[in-house]
């Protein structure tokens, strides 16, 4: 749930920094300043887990390339030309795509409880964005953001299902900043070959503050979360609670943007819960 929470935050940011700093740049500058704060906590961890590491390198640059570098950019590549309505109903695709790709790989079938969760949830999305219209839905248009979009939410997936073969002997801490190495070695190799198109008279101290802030709470403090409720509950369970980003997306813009409440807020929220709850009863 905390996950959903920060990420959503993450969202918003992303919107707001768009026309500043580019979609690399920002992943980049985010996961370097993530590992710098993290370093002096597990200096220690390091050098003791450092065989451990290197034993496991293929699924840890696995997590990295998918989970820190890939759906990152094209979260904020899909932030930069998309609605937020687009961009929130396909994020909610997530749950359903790891479903998709659990049974596909490891023959995990979801109990029924679970699927009717997953659908009641991705109704309860739908009521928010749609804003308890349904023509909403039926006038939107898709481009190239909404590609991104996609790959982001497919690579999440993808993540998420991959944690599944993460070693069990580092330690949390240790796994996030060794998948933050790899995957800030694939931004730092984007950054060269793309050129940026960030604004450089925009860098003022909102924008150093912004960055800060997804460095911690999106980036370190959601994906130890995120990690943690995977191993606990599994990816197709925990996928359920993907489905409170939009609904946290939504009050977090009521709180900053001034928007006022709705009642299909409040039925959006009832069925995105009650989803949640299904899932969790297998």
């Amino acid at each position: 749930m905390l996950s959903a929470l920060f990420w959503a935050s993450n969202a918003i940011i992303g919107r707001v920094l768009k026309d500043h700093v580019d979609a690399i740049d920002m992943s980049l500058i985010r996961w370097v300043l993530a590992l710098l704060i993290l370093l002096p906590f597990i200096y220690s961890s390091l050098r003791l887990e450092s065989t451990t590491i290197l034993k496991h390198w293929p699924i840890i640059s696995l997590l990295g390339f998918l989970g820190i570098a890939c759906f990152q950019v094209f979260l904020y590549l899909a932030l930069q030309t998309t609605a937020v309505v687009n961009a929130l109903l396909l994020l909610s695709l997530c749950p359903v795509l790891i479903f998709i790709g659990n049974l596909i790989i490891y023959r995990e079938f979801p109990s029924a409880k679970a699927s009717l969760g997953i659908i009641i949830s991705l109704l309860g999305v739908t009521t928010i964005i749609s804003h308890g219209n349904i023509e909403v839905i039926e006038t939107l248009t898709f481009g190239i953001g909404d590609f991104w979009m996609f790959l982001a939410s497919i690579t999440w997936a993808a993540y998420s299902i991959a944690l599944k073969n993460k070693p069990t002997a580092i330690s949390q801490l240790t796994l996030l900043f060794s998948t933050a190495v790899t995957g800030t070695i694939v931004l730092a190799l984007a950054a060269i070959i793309f050129e940026s198109s960030s604004v450089t008279s925009a860098w003022n101290i909102s924008t150093y503050s912004a960055l800060v802030y997804l460095a911690i709470v999106p980036s370190i403090l959601a994906f130890i979360c995120w990690n943690r409720g995977v191993e606990l509950i599994g990816a197709n369970q925990a996928g359920g609670y993907l489905h409170l980003i939009p609904l946290f997306g939504a009050f977090l813009s009521l709180l900053l943007l001034g928007e006022e409440l709705e009642l299909y807020h409040l039925l959006g929220a009832i069925l995105v819960f009650a989803g949640i709850i299904l899932t969790q009863r297998n």
